[in-house]
């Protein structure tokens, strides 16, 4: 089996979860694949490389991390098609199927082929002529510093939505309802449906508030000023005033590697009570 590897080297707790999967994995055959990391250098055995075209070539994706980590791998995933295994060594890890202490069952399982896979679309967006064909978890609309709010127009399918002043927007798929999404007063959302989330960030009005939609339909964000668009919390870009943002259902698809331990809502009650 041959297994690419992404990890968050600044997380505490993910050196000796590395060794671990590491070691597992060689024991068992496989060949494996990591990124290249300034200053670390992988176990024996482990063949180094910058290119995430190596995916092309790889059976599955472990991603060692936090959610973060996980996204990069679900962005190689929805691009290569090859499905994602996350290990959790951040402080939540809502993507995460694995905690350190599974690690040796789990990759035993993920060699035996005893997993399923589960799919999550994500959001595409063009502006101008920039395209973007993948977010995972969201889309945000902000407002560049030093600016007090910024006046959004929502279009949904060419008619009119809302409007309203306020500090943002979020735009969010169900794998992302409980991230930034859920801090802003946003629902959570079962990642079974195909449903996006429209979730103003402290808007200057008591009557606006989060909708949910039918991730079929076409939104188109404008404003009179300036903006900032962040995608999956990992790239910015510049929208120009007056700009109009076109955002639909992505045609691509991130997997994931579920092991059938944790159910979705299982996995959310817990880690809320982590989050207080």
């Amino acid at each position: 089996m041959n297994i690419y590897l992404i990890s968050n080297l600044s997380k505490a707790g993910a050196l000796p979860a590395i060794e671990s999967v590491c070691e597992r994995l060689l024991e068992h055959g496989c060949t494996v694949y990591a990124r290249s990391a300034e200053g670390f250098c992988y176990p024996d055995g482990i063949q180094d490389t910058d290119d995430q075209s190596v995916c092309r070539d790889c059976d599955a994706i472990i991603c060692i991390g936090g959610d973060g980590t996980i996204i990069d791998g679900a962005h190689c995933s929805a691009k290569y098609g090859v499905p994602v295994l996350g290990i959790n060594v951040g402080r939540l890890g809502f993507l995460a199927q694995v905690e350190p202490r599974q690690i040796g069952s789990a990759l035993d399982r993920l060699l035996a082929g005893e997993y399923t896979v589960e799919e999550r679309f994500g959001l595409s967006l063009q502006c101008g002529e920039y395209h973007v064909p993948f977010a995972l978890n969201d889309v945000v609309f902000t407002k560049p510093m030093m600016t007090n709010i910024i006046d959004l127009s929502i279009l949904c399918d060419e008619k009119e939505m809302s409007s309203y002043a306020a500090d943002g927007l979020i735009l969010s798929t169900p794998t992302g309802s409980t991230a930034y999404s859920l801090s802003a007063g946003g629902p959570v959302v079962d990642p079974l449906m195909q449903t996006i989330s429209v979730v103003p960030i402290c808007p200057h009005s008591i009557s606006v508030r989060p909708a949910v939609i039918s991730a079929v339909r076409r939104l188109t964000i404008s404003c009179r000023e300036e903006m900032v668009l962040i995608i999956d919390g990992r790239e910015r870009i510049q929208i120009p005033a007056g700009e109009p943002v076109f955002v639909v259902r992505s045609e691509s698809k991130a997997r994931f590697i579920s092991l059938g331990e944790y159910e979705f809502f299982e996995i959310l009650s817990k880690k809320l009570i982590q989050r207080g």
